[in-house]
């Protein structure tokens, strides 16, 4: 109690009261301090027009020329009797561990700003780093906030969705070779986020559909002629050790893949958009470290060569690392078994893709070990690692490994499926209620159903409203049509599809 009464009066010291008139800062300035709006209203200008008025409490002013070191882009003024609190550049810290949740709305306000403003900025790459480094360290403390305060787990969630939409569309739009985000904002997830990889957390409409992730922001003419690249390289390192040679890893652009998914949400790369290259990204989404053979596909895990500095990931832990050091063995087994190709992305056959996808699991399930009740969402990403070996499986009509490998990740679904929450959760039931019928346990696929109908009915914050709400309608399909999800039912239309066309109409042509 004494605790919260002392963040209290430490933040009502920061409160100023000004007159309708009063001009906080002037457009051209030097930043010194940022501003919140708790009573009042204020007009901002921009070379000498108003541009908008604003008298919502809560609105940040002048925070981004602060946080970043540049002049203030605008002039604000107050037009009524007005009342802030108002952090100078050197107490932003101090107020962030006395207001946790203003940290959380800082960080969201800063990654929509980035997510939203034009590219065409005077030194938009450099500007576009500082950002993402900001946010990056805004995350962080956050995080951090977040393990005092539980509740605050969904909207953590939420944020690092927004950021990962942000960065990386100021990435594409700022330069087509430039960095997206740093996967921190990518991990549990991406999603989102989304932790089983580089598509978004929010579930793709029912469809094929234009690749929006991870690239961001479609990129520009990139190459002569109408077939352009779809991927961009990124020389990266692995984070678990310092020798060993760099390696290249891919990153698939937006809007180059034409993309659907199959009945358990996985990615189906179905052909190029027009102009672009054919792509199957799940040939080599998976980054193979040469030198340890870690595997991943979460670019947080490995550093890339042209950043000075990197923070490794928070699933790295001295126990993991231990852990995974004394998996090494096992690692090179696995890859002795697949091959050398496995570790060539680009190169990469649907079988060495297959055993990439396997050797991730492995990993990912390493990781889990050593922390099983603090980080479900790398055990959601090893489960989605066997969704995406079965997809690859059906490709290559390898019935039996489809089926075993869909069986895993079912199991590490439903193992972990109590134990998540925020916006992931949502992926995580409609993929284990199919899953469920499609081994033909209508039984536990009519419970999960049942809880997405229950959270229809309410108890679902209103920001996770837009995660839930497309997996639910998916999930309302998937019931209403689930003697068509049994997996010898898949299979059957499967082999339909490829079969060819017969009993052609007579006299045609």
């Amino acid at each position: 109690m004494g605790e919260a009464t002392d963040k209290k009066d430490k933040l009502k010291s920061l409160e100023r009261n000004f007159e309708a008139g009063h001009v906080l800062f002037f457009q051209g300035d030097e930043s010194k301090e940022m501003y919140i709006l708790l009573a009042g209203k204020v007009e901002i200008i921009i070379d000498r027009v108003t541009v908008a008025t604003v008298g919502e409490p809560g609105t940040y002013l002048g925070e981004m020329s602060t946080l970043l070191g540049l002049s203030r882009t605008a002039t604000v003024k107050t037009t009524a009797a007005s009342t802030f609190i108002v952090v100078g550049q050197n107490r932003v810290e101090q107020f962030l561990s006395h207001s946790p949740r203003q940290g959380f709305k800082l960080a969201r306000i800063l990654a929509e700003r980035l997510r939203d403003t034009s590219a065409a900025l005077h030194d938009a790459k450099e500007r576009t780093q500082r950002e993402y480094r900001l946010i990056h360290d805004l995350l962080s403390h956050v995080e951090r906030q977040a393990r005092q305060d539980p509740s605050a787990a969904p909207l953590l969630d939420q944020l690092k969705e927004i950021v990962r939409q942000a960065a990386a569309r100021k990435a594409e739009a700022a330069e087509p070779h430039m960095e997206v985000p740093p996967s921190a904002v990518l991990r549990g997830g991406a999603p989102p986020a989304d932790p089983t990889g580089p598509e978004a957390a929010a579930p793709a409409a029912a469809g094929p559909a234009l690749a929006q992730a991870p690239g961001g922001e479609a990129d520009g003419e990139d190459a002569a002629g109408d077939s352009r690249p779809s991927l961009l390289e990124k020389e990266l390192r692995c984070h678990l050790h310092d020798d060993g040679p760099s390696f290249l890893g891919y990153l698939l652009k937006a809007n180059t893949q034409v993309i659907d998914t199959n009945p358990f949400d996985v990615p189906v790369y179905k052909g190029p958009a027009p102009g672009r290259r054919h792509c199957n990204y799940l040939l080599m989404e998976v980054h193979v470290c040469p030198t340890c053979h870690f595997a991943s596909n979460d670019f947080n895990h490995f550093r890339d060569t042209k950043k000075k500095t990197t923070t490794r990931p928070a699933e790295f832990s001295q126990k993991a690392r231990k852990a995974l050091e004394d998996h090494r063995p096992r690692r090179a087994e696995m890859v002795k078994e697949a091959g050398p190709s496995l570790l060539v992305g680009e190169g990469r056959t649907p079988e060495d893709a297959v055993h990439a996808h396997l050797l991730a699991a492995s990993c990912a399930e390493t990781i889990h070990s050593q922390h099983p009740e603090t980080q479900p969402l790398v055990l959601v990403r090893a489960a989605n690692y066997y969704l995406k070996a079965a997809q690859l499986c059906a490709e290559l009509d390898a019935l039996s490994r489809e089926e075993a490998f869909l069986k895993k990740g079912r199991e590490l679904l439903d193992k972990v499926y109590p134990q998540v929450q925020g916006p992931n959760l949502y992926k995580v039931m409609f993929q284990l209620m199919v899953l469920q019928l499609a081994f033909g346990d209508e039984t536990s696929g009519s419970k999960l159903f049942g809880s997405f109908r229950k959270m229809q009915s309410g108890g679902v914050p209103a920001n996770e409203q837009p995660f839930l709400t497309p997996y639910l309608n998916r999930a309302q399909q998937a019931w209403e049509g689930r003697e068509f999800l049994t997996l010898a039912r898949i299979i059957e239309d499967r082999k339909k599809e490829k079969a060819p066309a017969t009993g052609a109409p007579a006299g045609a042509g």
